[in-house]
């Protein structure tokens, strides 16, 4: 599968979305095909992570977005539901880099050269697994926007 992000949630030379154009220029035709772009790409990943509550959120910000008829008013829904999808993102990968640093930590004991395995105390790995320090800079390398690279994510 080609990764929708790194189509629709890049900006072109003109600062635009690719969803944009579609936003812009409102024909039945161009509403079906963002309808099923943003479930695609929207929706069917917080059904996935099962994020019931702010699936819901997403559902009634995509909806207003199809449902309206003022071309200045889509785009701003669209870039709201855009931005709130941006933020839930940065979490979503916040938390799978906590999750993957804290299981390399417990698989190789507390010490750092790994070589000296002891009995883990699982909470204490987690504290003790780095996410404090890589997190923020990987969020900050990577771009996300309005992520706070001092903030523990």
């Amino acid at each position: 599968k080609y990764p929708y992000n790194a189509l629709l949630g890049r900006k072109d030379a003109n600062d635009k979305f690719a969803m944009d154009y579609l936003v812009s220029n409102w024909t039945p035709e161009n509403k079906t095909l963002l309808q099923r772009a943003l479930q695609y790409w929207m929706l069917d990943p917080l059904v996935r992570w099962v994020a019931t509550s702010l699936m819901e959120s997403m559902q009634n910000k995509v909806q207003a977005t199809l449902g309206e008829d003022d071309k200045e008013r889509r785009s701003t829904l669209f870039h709201e539901a855009h931005s709130a999808f941006a933020k839930y993102e940065t979490v979503a990968a916040a938390s799978i880099l906590e999750m993957a640093l804290w299981k390399g930590k417990i698989e190789y004991g507390s010490s750092n050269n790994g070589v000296q395995r002891q009995t883990v105390d699982r909470e204490g790995c987690r504290c003790v697994c780095g996410s404090i320090v890589v997190i923020p800079q990987v969020i900050q390398f990577l771009g996300f926007a309005g992520s706070d690279p001092t903030r523990h994510y």
